[in-house]
C-alpha cells in the first residue's frame, strides 16, 4: 500500500513524491509495467488507476502514454545513451548543456501536446537568440531523436520536428555557414613561419611548446593537455593516445575538468609514430623538467598544475594579436584556434606526398570519408601532378599502338 508524505495509506499503487506530486503505477496481466502517471491531483491520479484496471479487463492495450512530459522522456532518451554508451562523455555534457539552456524550460509540457506549432514557436524562439547555425540545426536534431526515440518506446504518435523546414532567411544564413566551412583553417607555409618565428621571439610564453607539439602531431588540444610522461617512447619514437580531456557541470552548476576521459572516438585511441621535430622538442622539455615521473603531464600552466582549454585559448588569440601588430595587412594571421594547427598538420602531410589511409591514421578518424572531405584545401597541386603522371602514360601507349617502340619500363604497365 502507497503513502503520502504524512504517512496517510492512499491504496495499492499510488504514492506520493518530495516535490508533491502524486503517482501511480500498473502492470497489465500480460506483465508489462505501464508508464506511470503523475499530478497533483490525487483524484485525478485514481481516475486514471481506474481507467487502466478497466480497459486491461476488457483486453485493450495502451498504446500511448498522453501523461509523458518532455523532461521525463528527456531523462529515458539522455540515460538510453548514455546505458549503451552510443556517444562519448564530451557529448553527453554537451546534451546536458543543450538541454538546460534551451529545452529544460518546456519540461513539464507533455510530448503529446508538440504539434507543428510548437515546433514553429520553438524554432523562432532559438532562431531569436542568433545562434550559430550549426548550433541551431543541432539543438532541433536532439529534440527531434528525442521524439524519435518517443515513437519508438510508443510514447507518441508523431515527430513533427522532422517536417520542420527552416525560412528563408535562415536558408541563407546556412549557406553562409558552408561557405565558411569551405574557407581555409589551415596555416600556409608563409603563415607557420611566420607564426613560429614569432612564438620563439616572446620572452615570455609559457604555451611555446605546446603549439609547436600542437602542429607537429595534429593532436585535439583536449587530448593534448591530457599527456602524461609515461604515454611518451622516446626511443622508438612514439606517442600512446589514451586520454581525453572534459569539462562538465555538476548539479549545482559547478564545472570541473577531467583529464582521463575516454578519447572522442575508439580510432582516436592508438599509438602515433613522431616526426623528428617532435622527438626534438620532447627532449628540449624532458632535459628542463628532468625530474617528471611518468605520471605528471607533459605540459603544465604557470602553477604546475595541467593546462586548462580556457586559458590556453585566451593566451593564443592574445599571442596572434600581438604578432599582427608586428606584420603588414596582407602577412596578417587568421583568427587561430586550437584547430588550426590540426588542420595545418593535415595539410603538411597531404602536401608531402603522404597518402589518405595514413593521414586518416595520424589524425585519428574513424572513417577515411571524413578525412577526404575535411582535409586536401591544398589538393590541387597534388590532382595536377597525377594528372600530368597519367597524360605521360597515356602519350606512351598511344605511340606503342602506332608501332614506335619505347624502352622498357616496368613502371609502366
Amino acid at each position: 500500500m502507497g503513502k503520502d508524505l504524512k504517512g496517510r495509506e492512499l491504496g495499492r499503487g499510488i504514492g506520493q513524491l518530495k516535490d508533491k506530486r502524486y503517482y501511480a503505477r500498473f502492470t497489465d496481466r500480460n506483465g508489462k509495467r505501464r508508464k506511470p502517471y503523475y499530478s497533483f491531483d490525487l483524484k485525478e491520479v485514481k481516475d486514471w488507476l481506474l481507467k487502466q484496471k478497466y480497459e486491461d479487463k476488457l483486453g485493450k492495450t495502451e498504446l500511448f502514454h498522453s501523461d509523458v512530459t518532455v523532461g521525463e522522456l528527456y531523462k529515458l532518451w539522455y540515460d538510453k545513451r548514455k546505458r549503451k554508451k552510443e556517444v562519448s562523455e564530451q557529448t553527453l555534457e554537451y546534451i546536458r548543456v543543450k538541454y538546460r539552456q534551451h529545452i529544460k524550460k518546456y519540461a513539464l509540457y507533455k510530448i503529446i501536446n508538440i504539434n507543428k506549432q510548437f515546433v514553429d514557436a520553438f524554432m523562432d524562439e532559438i532562431i531569436n537568440k542568433d545562434l550559430a547555425f550549426a548550433y541551431i540545426d543541432s539543438i532541433k536534431s536532439m529534440f527531434s531523436q528525442m521524439m524519435k526515440y518517443g515513437i519508438e518506446e510508443n510514447l507518441c504518435r508523431t515527430n513533427p520536428f522532422s517536417l520542420y523546414k527552416y525560412p528563408k532567411l535562415i536558408k541563407e544564413k546556412e549557406h553562409k555557414h558552408r561557405q565558411e566551412l569551405k574557407r581555409t583553417k589551415f596555416l600556409t607555409q608563409k603563415q607557420q613561419k611566420i607564426f613560429l618565428e614569432y612564438i620563439d621571439k616572446f620572452k615570455r610564453c609559457h604555451y611555446r611548446n605546446l603549439y609547436k607539439f600542437l602542429l607537429y602531431t595534429g593532436l585535439r588540444i583536449s587530448e593534448a593537455i591530457s599527456l602524461k610522461w609515461g604515454q611518451v617512447d622516446l626511443k622508438n619514437k612514439t606517442l600512446y593516445v589514451v586520454d581525453n580531456h572534459i569539462r562538465y557541470y555538476d548539479e549545482e552548476g559547478q564545472m570541473h575538468e577531467l583529464y582521463n576521459a575516454p578519447t572522442k572516438t575508439l580510432a582516436s585511441n592508438c599509438v602515433l609514430p613522431l616526426t623528428n621535430e617532435a622527438i626534438e622538442l620532447l627532449n628540449i622539455m624532458r632535459n628542463m623538467n628532468s625530474k617528471a615521473k611518468k605520471e605528471d603531464f607533459l605540459f603544465l600552466n604557470t602553477k604546475g598544475e595541467p593546462i586548462k582549454y580556457g586559458s590556453f585559448y585566451q593566451n593564443l588569440l592574445n599571442k596572434v594579436k600581438r604578432i599582427n601588430k608586428y606584420l603588414d595587412y596582407d602577412d596578417q594571421l587568421p583568427r587561430i584556434t586550437s584547430h588550426f594547427f590540426r588542420h595545418t598538420c593535415a595539410e603538411n602531410l597531404i602536401e608531402n606526398g603522404v597518402n589518405l589511409p595514413a593521414v586518416q591514421y595520424m589524425i585519428r578518424h574513424a572513417q577515411l570519408l571524413t578525412t577526404a572531405n575535411t582535409y586536401g584545401h591544398t589538393g590541387y597541386n597534388i590532382a595536377k601532378e597525377a594528372i600530368d603522371k597519367m597524360e605521360i602514360i597515356d602519350k606512351k601507349n598511344s605511340l606503342e599502338e602506332n608501332g614506335t617502340k619505347l624502352p622498357q619500363n616496368r613502371n609502366i604497365k
